[in-house]
C-alpha cells in the first residue's frame, strides 16, 4: 500500500501471494497513470480466499441477524435526472408511496409492480439474489458460489474493532451476468460476514444498466445505487439511490414529481411510447389524469384478415376521472371485403375504487356486454387480439373457420389478496357460418363458464392487458388455472361440457438463465362432444411469436375432445454467447423452446398416436429489444411445403 499526498492507492496486483493464492488482474487509474498486473492462473486448491469463503458459507446458516428485516428494507428512494433531484419515502405499509401520484405519467399499477420487482431488497445469504428482474448467483451461495466466482484476499481491515479479510470476487467469465465486489469476513473462528459491496461488472450481459453498486453493513446503513441509461455512452441518465435512512436530498410530495418530470422532453416521449406499447390506450386530454375517455386499443385501429380484408376499428373506454365505480367501453369496426359493420359495447360496475381503470389490482366488478363481430372458431388469443395489426402479418393466409357472432355476456370477476381469483360469465350467442363446412347456416349457444386462478406469492399486474402484458416483469410465481365451460345448443339438442386444467411456472437456473414451463390438460365427458365446442389448439400463424402457442399448426388440425399440451422454453440469458470472443460484445442471448400436443377425438375411427411436436431456436436481445426465432415442425410433416414445415417468428422483449 502506497500513501502519497493524502491519496491512498491500493496496489493489490503487487501484493505477494499468501499461502499460494493467485494474483488478481486489476487496473487502477490515478489521473493519467494506469497500473496493470499480469494475469495469473486462478486455482481453487490451496487458495486461502477460497478456504475462508468455504468456511463462511458453511457457517452462514447459523448466523442470526436480529435486525435482518430492517437492514434489508429500503425506506428512501432518491431519483436524479440530469440536474433534477428529489427524494421521497418509498415504503409505507409495504407499498410504494412514490407512485401514488405518478399515474398522470405512467400506469399506476403496472409500473408499481415492476418497480417492486426491479428494486427488490438484496439478501446476500440466499443462493440466488433477485435484482433488476434478474436472478444472479450470490457470492455466498451454498451451491454455486465457489465455482461461479473467483475469490482473492486483498488485505486485512478492521471493522467495528474486528479484524476482517477483504476478499474481492469476480465472475469466472467477465461477460457472465453476476456480481463483483468485496466481502469483509471476520478472521476469528466464526468467519462472519460483517459488510459487503456489490457491483455490476461493466462487461456483464445486461441492458440499460450503466452502473450498479450495493453497500450493506450488517450493523449499519445500507444503500443501493443504480444508474440507468439508453446506452452506456448516453448523455442523459436516471440515477436511483435507495437507502435505509432519509437522505439530505429535498423531500417532496409524490404529486409534485409529475410536473417536474414532464418538463423533460425525452421523458415525455418515453411516456407516450409507454402508453402505446404497454397500455395500448392513449388519453384524450393533455394531462392524463384529466382524461375521461381513453382511445384504444390503438394497435387494432387498422388490421387485415382473409375474411374481412382490410379492417378499421375505432373505440375506447372511460376512466376513473369520470367515475370510480361505473365504466363504459365501445368500438365500431368495418371490413372492406365483407362489407359488414361490427361493434360492441359494455357497461361495468366496480365494487372497489381504482385510480385509473377497473382492471387494476384488487379487481371486483360486474360487466354486461353485447356485440357483433367475426370470430375464429375455437381460437383464443393470449398476447395480442385477433384484429391487432401485428397479428395481420403472417405467412399463412389459408382458409380458417370464421363465424359471425352476436353475443350478450354477463361477467363477474373477484380477486383476493391471497392470490386466488374467480372469473365467471354466462353467454347467449348466435353463430352464423360463412361457408358450408358447418352443415347449417347458424346455431345458438347458451353457456356458462367459471375459472379459478391461484397464484401463490404472485403479484397482480395492473396494466390493462393484465398479467399477460409483455411489460409485466413479475412472472416468477406459479399459476394454476381450473376452468369449466358448459352449455346447450338447441339446434343439435345437446349439452356440452369442457374441463380444462393448466399450470405454469418459471424455474431459475441462477447465472445460467431460466426455464418457463406450461402444461395444459383438456377433457370432455363422453356424450358431451360437439364439433363446434371441441378443443382447438392455440395457434399462432402471425409473424409475431407467442411462446405459449403452436407456431406451425395449420387451421383445423389436431382438434379433439381431450388433449395434453406443453410448452417449454429455455432462456440462456447470454451465458453461451459470453464465452465467444467478439460475439459477447453484442450482448446476445439464446433461447430454445419445445412444444408438444397429444390430441384425441373420439368421433374419428382412426388415430395417429404420434403427438405433434415443434421446436424453436432463436436469438434475443438484438438491439436490446428484438427476438428472432427459427421454428421447425418435427412431426406430421408428410405432404407439407417448406414454409409449412419451417417458419420465422419475431417478438419484442424488453429486459434488463
Amino acid at each position: 500500500m502506497i500513501r502519497s499526498l493524502g491519496i491512498v492507492l491500493l496496489l493489490s496486483a503487487l501484493i505477494v501471494p499468501v499461502c499460494g493464492q493467485d494474483v488478481v488482474t486489476q487496473e487502477y487509474e490515478l489521473d493519467d497513470v494506469i497500473i496493470t498486473s499480469h494475469r495469473g492462473h486462478y486455482r481453487r486448491k490451496g487458495n486461502t480466499a477460497v478456504e475462508v469463503m468455504r468456511a463462511a458459507i458453511k457457517t452462514k446458516d447459523s448466523i442470526v441477524n436480529v435486525n435482518a428485516d430492517e437492514d434489508r428494507r429500503f425506506e428512501t428512494l432518491t431519483l436524479k435526472y440530469d440536474t433534477t433531484l428529489f427524494s421521497i419515502r418509498q415504503w409505507e405499509n409495504d407499498s410504494l408511496v412514490l407512485w401514488v401520484g405518478a399515474d398522470k405519467l405512467f400506469d399506476l399499477g403496472g409500473l408499481q409492480d415492476n418497480v417492486r420487482k426491479l428494486f427488490k431488497p438484496i439478501d446476500i445469504y440466499r443462493n440466488s439474489i433477485d435484482v433488476l428482474s434478474m436472478r444472479l448467483v450470490s457470492p455466498m451461495s451454498s451451491t454455486m458460489a465457489l465455482s461461479y466466482y473467483h475469490y482473492y484476499i486483498l488485505d486485512t481491515v478492521e471493522i467495528n474493532g474486528q479484524a476482517c479479510y477483504d476478499i474481492a470476487f469476480v465472475p469466472f467469465n467477465s461477460g457472465s451476468v453476476g456480481f463483483s465486489g468485496h466481502l469483509y469476513i471476520t478472521q476469528d473462528s466464526t468467519f462472519r460476514l460483517l459488510q459487503y459491496t456489490l457491483y455490476m461488472p461493466a462487461a456483464a450481459n445486461t441492458n440499460w444498466i450503466r452502473k450498479m453498486r450495493c453497500t450493506n453493513s450488517l450493523t449499519g446503513k445500507n444503500e443501493m445505487e443504480i444508474e440507468l441509461a439508453l446506452t452506456r455512452k448516453a448523455k442523459h441518465s436516471i440515477t436511483a439511490n435507495l437507502a435505509t435512512a432519509p437522505t439530505t436530498a429535498p423531500q417532496v410530495e409524490a404529486d409534485s414529481i409529475v410536473p417536474r418530470l414532464m418538463e423533460k422532453p425525452r421523458l415525455r416521449s418515453l411516456a407516450l411510447a409507454y402508453y402505446a406499447l404497454a397500455d395500448d390506450y392513449l388519453p384524450t386530454a393533455a394531462i392524463r389524469d384529466n382524461s375521461k375517455w381513453d382511445f384504444g386499443p390503438i394497435f387494432s385501429t387498422v388490421s387485415y384478415n382473409q375474411q374481412e380484408g382490410a379492417r378499421i376499428r375505432i373505440g375506447g373506454m372511460t376512466t376513473s376521472s369520470l367515475s370510480r365505480h361505473w365504466y363504459a367501453s365501445a368500438y365500431l369496426a368495418y371490413g372492406f371485403k365483407d362489407n359488414r359493420p361490427k361493434g360492441a359495447a359494455s357497461v361495468l360496475y366496480s365494487f372497489t375504487e381504482h385510480e385509473r381503470h377497473p382492471y387494476q389490482n384488487n379487481r371486483h366488478y360486474l360487466r354486461l356486454s353485447a356485440g357483433y363481430d367475426l370470430e375464429e372458431l375455437g381460437q383464443s388469443y393470449r398476447v395480442i387480439e385477433r384484429d391487432n395489426i401485428w397479428n395481420s402479418i403472417r405467412f399463412d393466409y389459408s382458409y380458417q373457420r370464421m363465424l359471425y357472432v352476436a353475443r350478450i355476456q354477463l361477467q363477474y370477476e373477484k380477486e383476493w389478496h391471497n392470490g386466488l381469483s374467480l372469473l365467471t360469465h354466462i353467454d347467449a350467442a348466435n353463430y352464423a357460418s360463412n361457408g358450408d363446412w358447418l352443415g347449417k347456416n347458424y346455431y345458438h349457444d347458451y353457456g356458462w363458464t367459471a375459472e379459478l386462478r391461484y397464484t401463490p406469492g404472485g403479484h397482480v399486474y395492473n396494466n390493462r392487458r393484465g398479467r399477460e402484458s409483455l411489460f409485466n416483469l413479475c412472472k416468477d410465481a406459479p399459476i394454476l388455472r381450473l376452468s369449466n365451460e358448459m352449455g346447450y345448443i338447441p339446434e343439435d339438442k345437446v349439452f356440452y361440457d369442457k374441463i380444462k386444467l393448466s399450470a405454469s411456472k418459471r424455474f431459475w437456473l441462477s447465472g445460467f438463465g431460466h426455464v418457463d414451463a406450461d402444461i395444459e390438460i383438456g377433457y370432455m365427458p363422453a356424450g358431451r362432444e360437439v364439433l363446434t365446442k371441441l378443443f382447438y389448439p392455440t395457434r399462432n400463424n402471425s409473424l409475431i411469436g407467442d411462446p405459449k402457442a403452436f407456431q406451425l399448426i395449420r387451421p383445423n388440425e389436431f382438434i379433439g375432445d381431450r388433449y395434453v399440451g406443453g410448452h417449454f422454453a429455455y432462456y440462456g440469458e447470454g451465458w453461451f454467447y459470453n464465452l465467444l470472443p467478439g460475439i459477447k460484445r453484442l450482448r446476445l442471448r439464446g433461447i430454445i423452446s419445445y412444444h408438444l400436443l397429444s390430441s384425441y377425438n373420439s368421433g374419428e375411427t382412426t388415430h395417429n398416436m404420434l403427438p405433434y411436436m415443434e421446436m424453436t431456436v432463436g436469438i434475443e436481445n438484438i438491439f436490446k429489444f428484438l427476438r428472432v426465432e427459427y421454428v421447425r415442425r418435427l412431426t406430421h410433416i408428410e405432404g407439407l411445403g417448406p414454409w409449412e414445415r419451417n417458419g420465422i417468428r419475431i417478438a419484442i422483449k424488453v429486459t434488463m
